[in-house]
């Protein structure tokens, strides 16, 4: 059977297509969105996350690590609110709360609200890694650094981070 100049060139242009088209499809996953937005925030770029971490969240916005990076990128470009609303779906869709209370306090507080920011986050508690690390250890058995932390002393922290900062960094 004889293939003839068109007929080859008409399977490779449709296997290139076909090669197109799957290569697409990977760029399509949320997954890799989420990937994306990461890197994004690295470089502080965060215009360019908050496209990548849309893009993730349209096609699955019950996304927990995207709901939170989309919270750190809109705080970051100074939208608290939003951000704080970003996080609160993180956490309803059960996001690590070591990764999401502390992004919630910085919104909080970038809005303002210190009031409500202990109220709302005075009884959490959270802990580091060294603690996760550490189980079931008992308490006088941790270092110091690894105890956990209340978010009382974590508004502390935002609070007075805040507060350097408008004075520009001075301690």
């Amino acid at each position: 059977m004889k293939i003839t100049q068109f007929a080859r060139v008409s399977l490779s242009v449709a296997l290139l297509a076909a090669i197109a088209a799957v290569a697409g499809c990977a760029k399509d996953d949320p997954a890799s969105y989420v990937a994306s937005a990461k890197r994004y925030v690295e470089k502080s770029d965060y215009k360019a996350a908050l496209i990548e971490v849309k893009n993730a969240l349209q096609r699955d916005p019950d996304n927990p690590e995207a709901r939170l990076i989309h919270a750190t990128a809109l705080l970051e470009t100074g939208d608290p609110a939003g951000a704080e609303a970003e996080v609160r779906k993180a956490i309803a869709l059960n996001i690590a709360a070591d990764s999401a209370y502390p992004v919630l306090a910085r919104a909080i507080a970038a809005q303002g609200d210190f009031r409500r920011l202990a109220g709302e986050l005075g009884a959490k508690q959270l802990a580091s890694p060294a603690a996760d690390a550490a189980g079931e250890a008992a308490d006088g058995a941790l270092p110091a650094a690894a105890k956990p932390i209340s978010a009382t002393s974590l508004a502390g922290q935002v609070v007075w981070n805040s507060i350097k900062d408008k004075l520009g960094g001075k301690s």
